[in-house]
């Protein structure tokens, strides 16, 4: 990925902070910069140290749909070992731009169901909680 110097510095700092991948420092950067602020909190930072956060893409009608309660539960792909008390960052993807709009949700994962009698193959349902 193509840093500007300022995504550069805010990678840095988070480098020399917490000792997180490259793939967790690229998100956390976009998220950052495209919200000109801090979205990521000290108690994300400790999620992903315990590789237990979750950055995931959300379109705009269901980000506004799970932020009015209407809307408890993701349907993922099974791409990653999700867990109850997992924390997940759905943030607002413009497909136009390739990145991230600003808009973002925290929320904690309170169920998983991986069963093949009510999941498609290679997919779950995710519980969401506060």
């Amino acid at each position: 990925m193509n840093m500007t110097p300022r995504q550069e510095e805010i990678a840095n700092k988070i480098r020399s902070l917490y000792p997180v991948s490259a793939h967790h420092t690229n998100i956390l950067t976009q998220l950052v910069e495209s919200c000109k602020s801090v979205p990521v909190v000290l108690e994300d930072l400790m999620y992903i140290l315990n590789n237990s956060l979750h950055v995931l893409k959300i379109r705009r009608n269901y980000f506004y749909e799970v932020e009015a309660g209407t809307k408890t539960f993701e349907v993922r792909r099974k791409d990653r070992d999700y867990a109850e008390g997992d924390r997940l960052i759905l943030a607002v993807w413009n497909d136009e731009l390739q990145t991230y709009t600003g808009e973002f949700l925290r929320k904690t994962i309170t169920y998983v169901l991986d069963d093949p009698e009510f999941c498609k193959e290679g997919y779950v349902i995710l519980g969401l909680g506060d």
